[in-house]
């Protein structure tokens, strides 16, 4: 095995592999006292050379885990491309690039010869792109484990084999739903996967579990409602309505939801307009979950102000019809949903 080890990607799966990692060590009691983090940028071989020196402590094994030094090198980061960035700016990152062969890692290569086999060398970071110095370097000395966000069929595939791990099992549909939910966020899909599975007990995870159990379902249908009026796809606006209304949201509540969603919409595309960072508009609407602000914010990049207009004063339109006796509600909910005209 090679001295040293490289795992970085999606941070659910690099945390999951650390924890084997950390198995490694021995007891969990002597855990603590053999397990070293150092992030950069005071991570260099002069911090670390001395705990990975040490033997270990009343174990087999002792970890040192070097966090951020990769992404600290990210040509991205350190080439001074950016829109707008100072010429001393520029100057100052490309310093810290020269960091990976002058200084902070200098002799690594010869370090990690002689390093003491009973040690745990591992640099650990989130998505690294191509070109990558620092990674381009260990690759010759050290085992380099690339973990990236699965999609697609690998998110399916991911999402069966959790789900096995947790003593139950799975129907495709339901998994189908639970990717179009959540999406490929790992450690909110693992969430979902242990309540799902704890409420199923010894049946399979179906459809109706998750819509009953999966906090953004209605968030989605919601969403679903706002694209597909807009986009003139009445037949999905439709389906995205039914599921709220079988979610046991009455005419009002649909129409409420609905408003609320294009109220941000409208609100975050002003704010966009203003030039106005994503953190920041999503603190000034009160947006708090990740999930909804990501949805809410492409929705804003998504559809013009006028159609965004024409749905909200449909809504109000469909409102009033119900409150004065003028419309059924299920009429005017399709009225409202393949009616608009979207731009």
């Amino acid at each position: 095995m090679a001295p040293a080890q490289v795992i970085y990607g999606d941070e659910f799966l690099v945390s999951t592999a650390l924890r084997e990692l950390q198995e490694e060590v021995g007891p969990v009691e002597s855990r603590e006292a053999n397990c070293h983090r150092v992030s950069a940028p005071q991570a260099n071989l002069s911090s670390i050379s001395p705990m990975c020196n040490a033997m270990p402590f009343l174990a087999e094994k002792r970890l040192v885990m070097v966090t951020g030094a990769l992404a600290e090198v990210e040509p991205s980061r350190a080439g001074g491309q950016r829109r707008g960035r100072s010429r001393a700016s520029a100057r100052s990152s490309a310093r810290v690039l020269a960091r990976v062969s002058e200084g902070s890692w200098e002799g690594l290569e010869g370090y990690l010869e002689c390093m003491p086999p009973t040690t745990l060398l591992v640099f650990v970071d989130g998505p690294i792109r191509g070109g990558n110095p620092l990674l381009e370097r260990l690759h010759a000395v050290a085992q380099v484990r690339e973990l990236p966000t699965p999609n697609g069929e690998a998110l399916s595939r991911w999402i069966r084999s959790r789900v096995g791990e947790k003593g139950c099992s799975i129907v495709p549909g339901a998994i189908t739903l639970l990717s179009q939910l959540v999406g490929p966020n790992l450690r909110v899909l693992d969430n979902e996967l242990e309540k799902l599975a704890l409420y199923a007990g010894e049946e399979s995870i179906v459809e109706a579990h998750v819509r009953e159990l999966v906090p953004e379902m209605r968030e989605t249908s919601v969403f679903n409602v706002v694209d597909a009026v807009l986009e003139r796809r009445p037949a999905v606006a439709l389906r995205a309505t039914n599921r709220l209304s079988q979610g046991g949201a009455g005419f009002s509540e649909v129409i409420a939801m609905v408003s609320m969603q294009v109220r941000r919409v409208v609100l975050a595309r002003h704010l966009l307009d203003s030039g106005l960072p994503q953190s920041e508009i999503g603190s000034r609407l009160n947006i708090g979950p990740d999930f909804v602000l990501r949805k809410t914010m492409q929705q804003a990049r998504s559809h013009s102000p006028e159609g965004l207009a024409m749905l909200y004063e449909a809504l109000l339109e469909a409102d009033l019809a119900v409150k004065q006796g003028r419309m059924e509600e299920e009429v005017a909910l399709q009225l409202l949903v393949t009616q608009v005209p979207g731009r």
